[in-house]
């Protein structure tokens, strides 16, 4: 008879909060931790059933130039702090603007960051 023998098995896409399906990447974006069957915020619906091809592109890209970002940092000798502490100058922006421009923190990643020589 075989023995079952638990395992650590990694996640590799983010799932709903209430019924543990698979999210899409768009669920995931607007979202966040629900599928359309259990996503209760109207709003977030409204947004999902209107989000264009071009609007979800842009938002893939704007992902893409953030692992972008966190690479040069990684490349630079910089570690996941220093990732946080850029994304901490920007959270009134974010906060505000409910929108930011990936850009924008992207370069600030490439410019600035901890020195660990200096540390």
């Amino acid at each position: 008879m075989n023995k079952l023998i638990p395992q650590d098995i990694v996640e590799r896409r983010a799932k709903c909060d209430v019924c543990g399906h698979e999210l899409t990447l768009a669920e995931f974006l607007i979202s966040g931790c629900f599928c359309i069957w259990h996503e209760k915020d109207e709003n977030k619906l409204k947004q999902l059933n209107s989000l264009s091809k071009l609007a979800y592109v842009r938002r893939v890209l704007a992902d893409l130039d953030v692992v972008r970002g966190k690479l040069a940092l990684k490349a630079r000798g910089l570690d996941h702090v220093d990732y946080m502490a850029v994304i901490g100058e920007f959270v009134d922006e974010i906060q505000h603007a409910g929108i930011v421009d990936m850009k924008k923190i992207v370069n600030h990643m490439k410019m600035h960051g901890r020195n660990h020589a200096n540390t």
